[in-house]
């Protein structure tokens, strides 16, 4: 059988401990890892294009050389 339903704010200091949010330690850990998972994987990324885009310049000096230029 259920309580009956609250029908008026209740200050939480008033609420007792096992009706207050009892997972939040778990939640906290759970936003934390995602973040940490989403900051690491944009971190590599970022760095895979600072490779892709040092490739690409270092291949246009290379075809822009004395042997490929205009004249």
């Amino acid at each position: 059988m259920q309580p009956p339903g609250v029908e008026e704010f209740v200050p939480i200091d008033e609420v007792p401990d096992e009706d207050r949010l009892p997972a939040a330690g778990f939640l906290i850990a759970a936003y934390s890892i995602v973040w940490i998972l989403a900051f690491g994987y944009f971190w590599g990324l970022s760095r895979r294009q600072a490779e892709v885009e040092g490739e690409l310049a270092r291949l246009s000096r290379t075809l822009s050389g004395p042997d490929h230029g205009e004249g």
